[in-house]
């Protein structure tokens, strides 16, 4: 089996390589091309990292995420380690709708697992060695990010890896990978000085309780103290022998604590530079350090994927936590030293009870690797960034997202909060500072349901918007809304499902069994009756208002509409012009809409006499991917070739709005239940939603990592579900 030359670390034990992947931008005349450089095998002693590191070198992606129609690879493959030798010969790879994501790091680990996926079944027993671009056959645009005009941006920050807020709120410290430290004037957005001496990396920045000091780790093995208000370096500590990963003050200003890459906690006297004392126990890196409230304890996180607490003055470890199965990248205490937070590359953030060392809760909601958290100062909330390119602010109490913030256009390294609690800080590889006002910024509030599910392919609200239910290879479960917890799983068949949808009443559901339909009744979870569709596999399957009766398109051309009482065949219409890729009853259940793949126009039969209505064709050039019909049955929704989306009038074929702002080809779209908005998934891996009142766009979702399967309003309009492979995602795309 091929061996991905990028692949999530488990456990520390298992070896990962290094990799330099040199991505070059080349602007040309409206298509940018990304060169996609050799990887080389190298080591990295100095990471800290258990035996190697992945680490990615990248030059010129910075400030947009790209969205590439095509990749062209060509591959060498080995039939043992990469070399030479050992190389076997090459393949070429396409990999289309490729999403450069707010983080180019989670792109490049996109592309290799799609690499391995495809070449898994391909090549058995062979190892991926180089990996080369074919600039010509490549084509990607440049994608600008959503702007929030509630955000102070603050440009020229450089590759931010720490920020750090002064106690009065009026300034900013942020530490970057340009080796320089930059102070900021919150309210101004600018730059008040810049502060230059360490010969490496800032990785880490804090004020002391005073405002009047600011304290850097580098990696250039340094601990540096700073005058903010002149300027001038007060003092060097030298004594990590690897990168110092993270520093803080002590809560009387009198004492720092590092953490390092040559596994040690260190603490230090400000005055002096004399080291007080040192904790050894961690057995890889230290990530992340930070003093309890009371100054008495140090909470530390490690790529040994360890949370421990020590005793300031003894030196003792007091707890090890245990629970995150990946790096450990920032902890921190609650203001009342009652609770530490911990966020994790396995994704999530855990809260503990500081005292005993019991998980509390899991939080779980980003895409992507985890890299700051913080609580706010009242300890009701916790504010988490990550390499999905998002900001997350949570409820501690129930665990809730209460909102996203999506607005930079790399990967976030740090946040924090403002000593009052009214805004919050963020600094991102996109070389920027941004500020966010916490009350009225627009976030939107998302919510995950924990699923145990493998490629989930459909799912759909029940009418009353309290459930959910999801198909997925041979498993229906149902969901509750607001706990994200599963309620049942229905008795399941052997093959896959691979659409499922609510009676209207809600006390059934029909689903489609690949050749059959399924009807069950939601109370017991009970089979309630099989509707055979012969050899070959069903597409779409809807219920009529009423619940009466239940129509479906299938794969030999075909509509059928059954009897839901009997399971009797009432009705069946045989294409000649291709597939029926959309289908809709009309509201009084008396017809069936569909539009055929050959044609660019809708079709209306009436059930009763099984005639066509002829309804206007729309005048229309481009080819039609996807297509909707509204509740109302007024509307006509159609996604063309050209990345846009046009909406018709049903009866007249006169054209109403055309829709435009995916950068890719649109894959999905639907109606609100009220008509009134639109929601599109996009090749790239986001929803937007429109208002049909004026054609505006009203919110676009965070990436979501995955190709999109389906998406579904909530019944008041004012959510929407959405499913890729592994997850359904609920967001409330109103925000606040």
């Amino acid at each position: 089996m091929i061996k991905p030359m990028i692949k999530p670390m488990i456990k520390p034990m298992i070896k990962t390589v290094v990799i330099s992947l040199l991505l070059v931008t080349k602007v040309l005349a409206n298509s940018p091309l990304i060169t996609l450089g050799r990887t080389n095998v190298t080591n990295n002693p100095d990471s800290g990292l258990p035996n190697q590191r992945v680490a990615i070198s990248l030059n010129n992606l910075r400030n947009y995420p790209v969205i590439c129609s095509m990749v062209a690879l060509t591959i060498d493959y080995h039939s043992g380690e990469p070399s030479p030798e050992n190389k076997v010969g090459q393949i070429p790879l396409f990999l289309q709708n490729i999403a450069i994501l707010e983080s180019p790091y989670s792109y490049i680990l996109t592309v290799y697992k799609k690499i391995y996926d495809v070449l898994n079944a391909t090549l058995p027993n062979y190892q991926i060695g180089n990996v080369y671009l074919d600039q010509q056959k490549t084509k990607c645009q440049k994608k600008s990010p959503d702007y929030d005009s509630n955000i102070t941006t603050i440009a020229g920050a450089g590759h931010v890896y720490s920020i750090s807020i002064s106690p009065d709120g009026r300034t900013i410290a942020s530490g970057a990978a340009e080796k320089f430290i930059k102070i900021w004037d919150i309210v101004k957005g600018v730059e008040i000085k810049t502060l230059t001496g360490h010969s490496g990396l800032v990785l880490a920045v804090n004020f002391s309780p005073d405002g009047k000091k600011i304290v850097s780790g580098s990696s250039d093995n340094t601990i540096r103290i700073w005058e903010v208000e002149s300027g001038k370096e007060i003092r060097t500590i030298s004594g990590h022998s690897s990168w110092v990963n993270s520093v803080k003050f002590s809560p009387d200003g009198r004492k720092v604590v590092s953490g390092s890459s040559d596994k040690t906690v260190k603490i230090w006297e400000v005055d002096s530079g004399e080291e007080v004392s040192s904790f050894a126990g961690h057995e890889y890196g230290v990530s992340s350090v930070s003093f309890s409230p009371d100054g008495r304890k140090i909470v530390s996180g490690s790529y040994d994927n360890t949370v421990r607490i020590w005793d300031v003055d003894n030196g003792r470890e007091i707890k090890k936590l245990q629970d995150h199965y990946w790096f450990i990248t920032s902890v921190n205490f609650s203001a009342d030293g009652k609770s530490i937070v911990s966020g994790s590359w396995d994704k999530t953030i855990k809260i503990w009870n500081a005292e005993s060392g019991e998980l509390i809760k899991t939080l779980a909601d980003h895409t992507w690797f985890v890299d700051s958290v913080a609580f706010s100062a009242d300890g009701s909330k916790i504010l988490s960034s990550s390499s999905d390119g998002t900001i997350k602010l949570w409820d501690v109490s129930n665990g809730d997202v209460i909102k996203t913030l999506t607005a930079h256009a790399d990967y976030v390294h740090s946040v924090g909060f403002s000593t009052d609690g009214n805004k919050i800080i963020s600094g991102s590889f996109d070389d920027t500072i941004k500020v966010w006002d916490t009350e009225s910024s627009n976030g939107t509030k998302t919510s995950t349901l924990a699923l145990d599910d493998y490629q989930i392919t459909s799912c759909s609200y029940s009418p009353d918007g309290n459930k959910i239910a999801s198909a997925a290879n041979g498993n229906i479960n149902i969901w509750d809304v607001a706990t994200g917890s599963k309620i049942k799983t229905l008795n399941t068949h052997a093959w896959k499902f691979t659409s499922v949808v609510f009676s209207p009443a809600g006390d059934k559901i029909a689903s489609i069994d690949r050749t059959d339909i399924r009807i069950w009744d939601l109370a017991s979870g009970n089979e309630i009756m099989v509707l055979p569709g012969g050899p070959r596999e069903f597409i779409l399957i809807v219920f009529s208002p009423d619940g009466s009766k239940i129509s479906a398109t299938h794969w030999n051309d075909t509509i059928n509409v059954w009897d839901v009482a009997t399971g009797k065949e009432i009705w069946t219409f045989q294409s000649n012009k291709g597939r029926p890729f959309s289908l809709a009853f009309s509201p009084d259940g008396s017809k069936i809409l569909s539009r055929l793949s050959e044609e660019n126009f809708p079709r209306t039969w009436e059930l009763a006499s099984g005639k066509e209505i002829i309804v206007g064709r729309p005048n229309n050039d481009n080819s039609i991917i996807e297509t909707s019909f509204s509740p109302d049955s007024s509307k006509f929704a159609g996604a063309l070739d050209d990345h846009t989306i046009k909406l018709w009038d049903l009866m007249s074929g006169d054209e109403l709005l055309t829709l435009a702002g995916c950068l890719s080809n649109v894959t999905l779209v639907a109606f609100s239940p009220d008509s009134s908005k639109l929601a599109s998934a996009c090749a790239d891996q986001t929803i937007k939603v429109w208002d049909l009142s004026n054609g505006k766009l009203i919110r676009t979702s965070a990436i979501h990592l995955d190709n999109i399967k389906s998406i579904s309003f909530s019944p008041d309009s004012s959510k929407i579900a959405s499913t890729t492979g592994n997850g359904i995602k609920i967001w409330d795309y109103l925000g606040f």
